[in-house]
């Protein structure tokens, strides 16, 4: 089991804002901020993206840990692929 942590990050000289996940052990996605959506959405964007990326098989639960510093916290328990019938 990991826990996801995302983060937004401000725009800078070369590139625009953006989220990241990051589990803690060095793996990490980075996703572009869309305006349209809600900072909640972004941020759990991300966390799917880290989810398709590090744990393609795995399941995700939202603990639902939403602060004023935009952290988004997320349990992804690791599972087998199954097999087809």
């Amino acid at each position: 089991m990991k826990m996801l942590k995302t983060r937004y990050l401000a725009p800078c000289g070369n590139a625009g804002p953006r989220v990241i996940s990051n589990d803690g052990a060095g793996h990490c996605v980075m996703v572009p901020y869309d305006h349209e959506l809600s900072a909640l959405i972004n941020h759990q964007r991300s966390a799917d993206a880290w989810m398709r990326k590090h744990q393609p098989f795995g399941i995700a639960n939202y603990v639902g840990i939403y602060d004023g510093d935009r952290y988004f916290a997320r349990q992804a328990y690791e599972t087998a692929p199954r097999e087809a019938a």
